[in-house]
């Protein structure tokens, strides 16, 4: 599992000097990839949850709204989205699909049949919920809703790293080195050549920052083209 160690290590080892010094604390490295590397790696891959609503608990209701309940995260976490809304079989036996399913192959071609009928009969009907997310944590349901339904949604990442997937780790740490080597880079550019009694040191700021850049460039072109590993999930 990936940890805050293992990042600081590689960071501490690219850009470094010789007795591994940095012009900001490890607290302070860790505290900047929070606050950016990992926020940027959300916005690719955030995490995804889920929760049971029911609407009859008064908690959830916002006050003054018929369609509008709080998704309260267990963690309080910052929800980015909304990607399903699943209710219960029932509005699905209300427009006819089978109760139970097919046993044999002679009854697959009518229960094929009633199920494609339900299906298209409820997106006529009243319950062809749509669902709006409002930030920060408020979900509109679209008609009148009642009963209970699990939310699936998109929350941002453990600070701690346990949700970064084991397939993208590395491309992570490479993110937080690139956008070090970037923040590191524009302040050695402010800094004059250093005099030593082996001669001048050139700080090289410019190099840095260039080369942090070619590293976030290519990983978030990474990330947007898709190009890793397949995560496999099972919907249940």
């Amino acid at each position: 599992m990936l940890s805050w160690s293992h990042v600081l290590q590689r960071i501490k080892e690219e850009i470094g000097f010789p007795f591994q010094y940095l012009e900001k604390s490890d607290e302070e490295i860790i505290d900047y990839c929070k606050r950016n590397a990992l926020k940027k790696y959300d916005t690719y891959f955030p995490q995804k949850w889920r929760i049971t609503i029911d609407s009859s608990d008064e908690t959830i209701k916002v006050p003054n709204r018929t369609s509008e309940y709080y998704i309260l995260d267990p963690e309080q976490k910052d929800i980015f989205g909304v990607t399903e809304f699943i209710t219960d079989s029932g509005p699905l036996l209300m427009t006819g699909h089978p109760y139970i399913g097919a046993f044999t192959f002679g009854e697959l071609e009518n229960y094929s049949l009633m199920t494609n009928m339900a299906n298209n009969t409820r997106l006529w009907s009243p319950f062809n919920y749509q669902t709006e997310f409002i930030y920060p944590n408020t979900i509109r349901i679209t008609p009148k809703w009642g009963g209970r339904a699990v939310i699936e949604y998109e929350r941002q990442n453990d600070l701690e790293l346990t949700t970064i997937n084991p397939d993208r780790a590395e491309h992570f740490v490479d993110l937080c080195l690139g956008m070090l080597l970037m923040m590191i880079g524009r302040i050695r550019k402010r800094y004059n050549p250093i005099q030593t009694p082996f001669g001048e040191i050139q700080i090289s700021g410019d190099d840095m920052y260039n080369e942090g850049k070619e590293i976030c460039d290519r990983i978030l072109e990474l990330f947007k083209s898709g190009s890793l590993p397949n995560v496999i999930f099972d919907r249940g």
